[in-house]
């Protein structure tokens, strides 16, 4: 494995270095996963969270059908294990066609779900504390929802969530239940650093596999540390600058190169 200093001055730190990188996808990260990555594989399961703990915040935002203030939330709703459980019964690895890209996950100290899960949790904190923010909720949710579901089927289940959403006890149980799980999540982040795995890609690792534009490559399958070809340290951003409409069309023809190598080893449902 090649080791490079991204220095923000070059598109991709590893032009230089891996010159054929037809089939080489990113995956951005934190330093505290690399000693991990780097022993046994590339894969979902190295994270300093399980799909439990997503689940147990996940289910406290059902029980208000609160929808947060930071999108934490949303993100673990769209993007955590349970969507990746769901669908091929394991969480998967995602990898990126580019590097700027990847340099972008980067950015998101200690991975996407774990900063989502920290977003998520201290807007339950702000929930939990202020009657004005529970209340405003509340209201809202009688508007939009509770009126509809009277004389229904419904009913019982809308007045316990406007319940839920006015008694702050229950809440304060649930935020003491999680602060450990908090308090882990943000010693992970202190200790963050960014990283960019460059990974060699086969058909072999393709079994199974979806691409799409939003997510990139999803592998179902663990990446063994002989397929991570490179690595970049101090790893920057990469923001879209002006007049780079040949690097966009560039990246969105490599992003349907790679739909098109998993369309062919997984059928044409695998790749949108």
């Amino acid at each position: 494995m090649i080791t490079v200093a991204d220095d923000g001055t070059s598109p991709n730190p590893f032009l230089s270095v891996l010159p054929d990188r037809d089939w080489v996808a990113y995956h951005g990260t934190s330093s505290v996963y690399s000693e991990s990555i780097e022993a046994h594989a590339l894969s979902a399961t190295h994270g300093s969270w399980s799909p439990e703990d997503c689940s147990a915040v996940i289910a406290v935002y059902d029980r208000t059908q609160w929808t947060g203030l930071s999108g934490g939330i949303g993100v673990l709703r769209a993007y955590g294990p349970q969507h990746d459980i769901k669908r091929s019964g394991a969480r998967s690895t995602y990898l990126t066609e580019t590097y700027a890209r990847a340099s972008s996950y980067t950015q998101r100290l200690g991975g996407e779900v774990l900063t989502a899960l920290v977003d998520a949790l201290r807007d339950l904190q702000v929930f939990s504390r202020d009657r004005a923010v529970r209340l405003r909720h509340a209201r809202r949710f009688l508007d939009e929802v509770a009126k509809e579901c009277v004389d229904g089927p419904d009913h019982a289940w809308a007045m316990s969530v406007v319940s839920a959403c006015t008694r702050a006890g229950w809440l304060q149980e649930e935020n003491a239940r999680l602060a450990p799980l908090l308090q882990r999540l943000l010693a992970v982040q202190r200790e963050h650093e960014p990283i960019v795995y460059a990974t060699a890609v086969d058909k072999v690792l393709l079994r199974g596999a979806i691409h799409s534009q939003p997510m990139g490559l999803r592998i179902s399958q663990w990446i063994p540390p002989e397929h991570i070809v490179g690595k970049a340290t101090g790893v920057t951003r990469r923001e879209p600058r002006p007049g780079e409409a040949q690097l966009a069309i560039e990246e969105f023809e490599l992003a349907m190169t790679w739909s098109r190598r998993v369309a062919a080893v997984n059928g044409p449902d695998s790749a949108t």
